[in-house]
């Protein structure tokens, strides 16, 4: 379905973003981040796909990555939390498995701020993965 859809219109972004995301969901990583990073290639401006990016390498523990994506997406989108969530959830570290609730809550804790001159506290609530998209809402797409 996906393929037919850059096939088709080889400028679909969302479609490579399918595309990406569902050749991950068959363990084909390398065809997936090229899909990924085609997409970020079709529609640099399009936040909805470098966060479909940066959640890849994110899950695939390449976490500077993934930082440095989250970041284009918080220039794309900076009204929004989404780029933020998942700026910080990438930067937290994430506790050991003997590591107790309280200690894994103190980290995150200690933390650095992502946007300290935020007029609102973004908090993550405890969530420790990446924000994921809507494909339904597109606001934001670049200029």
């Amino acid at each position: 379905m996906y393929r037919d859809a850059v096939s088709s219109d080889p400028e679909n972004a969302d479609g490579y973003v399918g595309l990406g995301e569902a050749l991950d969901a068959q363990h084909r990583a390398a065809e997936a981040e090229r899909a990924l990073r085609k997409a970020v290639e079709v529609e640099p401006t399009y936040w909805g796909a470098q966060t479909a990016l940066g959640t890849f390498l994110f899950r695939h523990g390449r976490t500077s990555a993934a930082i440095a994506t989250y970041r284009r997406v918080t220039e794309l989108i900076p009204a929004s939390p989404l780029g933020f969530n998942n700026l910080g959830a990438a930067r937290t570290p994430v506790p050991a498995p003997s590591t107790t609730s309280s200690d894994a809550t103190r980290m995150r804790r200690g933390c650095s701020p992502v946007r300290p001159s935020s007029p609102r506290r973004i908090t993550a609530s405890g969530a420790t993965s990446p924000m994921r998209y809507g494909r339904s809402r597109r606001p934001g797409r670049g200029a």
